[in-house]
């Protein structure tokens, strides 16, 4: 066997390991919608405060898929705070067409320095 076939089959074995090992989605971040978003504070018993952020994920795309969504808390000056992400459907993929219900509040800790929180679509995965 020469040494281009060797490289060649190493290359080839290389790339199938990275493909199987960390499924990639066919759709990307734009084949989801955030179809709403709706960050609210709510106190618990006990005086307690802490965030709602519940919102609506939906999968455009033809394919079955999952999407990450990042949070970003930010102060009065609209700078940063803290940045979350999650899962919406958890490791289950969202059927084309179908929508995931969220709340990704739980991942913040309470904090008066905190006013606004923006959200994006971090990344997708076919699970």
């Amino acid at each position: 066997m020469n040494t281009k076939m060797i490289v060649l089959t190493v290359s080839f074995a290389a790339c199938l390991a990275h493909v199987s090992g960390d499924a990639m989605a066919a759709c990307g971040p734009d084949a989801f919608k955030i179809e709403s978003f709706e960050p609210s504070e709510k106190t618990r018993a006990g005086g307690r405060k802490v965030y709602s952020l519940k919102g609506v994920l939906v999968n455009t795309c033809a394919e079955p898929a999952a999407a990450e969504l990042r949070v970003d808390a930010k102060n009065d000056g609209g700078e940063i705070v803290r940045s979350e992400t999650g899962w919406p459907a958890g490791s289950n993929n969202i059927a084309p067409g179908a929508s995931a219900n969220f709340d990704l509040g739980p991942l913040f800790r309470y904090d008066d320095k905190i006013k606004y929180f923006g959200i994006s679509i971090n990344n997708t995965k076919s699970w």
